[in-house]
């Protein structure tokens, strides 16, 4: 994945995948989007989301994530735009 370095948009829906989302996740610093709506990852939300600045969309639906969300959250409020779809989209997960 660290190889990914200009990916803009990650869609991962409805593909079965599972276990935790990957922390590297944050080293794709041009991400702009991610989705991974209808799979079977568990655990929490990965703090590195926190530091792309360039994401506006984040669709976690249909998961088992916990909600074990970073202190950082935060800094969600510097982009309002992920904020808002953030907040949006967790909110149909299976807790």
């Amino acid at each position: 994945m660290g190889s990914l370095l200009n990916l803009k948009v990650l869609k991962l829906d409805d593909n079965y995948l599972g276990g935790y989302v990957p922390e590297e996740i944050g080293n794709l610093t041009k991400l702009q989007q991610l989705n991974f709506r209808s799979n079977n990852f568990f655990g929490g939300i990965p703090s590195s989301v926190l530091y792309l600045k360039e994401m506006e969309i984040l669709d976690s639906r249909e998961n088992y994530l916990s909600m074990e969300i970073s202190n950082d959250i935060g800094d969600l409020t510097k982009f309002p735009t992920l904020a808002f779809y953030f907040i949006l989209l967790i909110s149909w997960t299976y807790f």
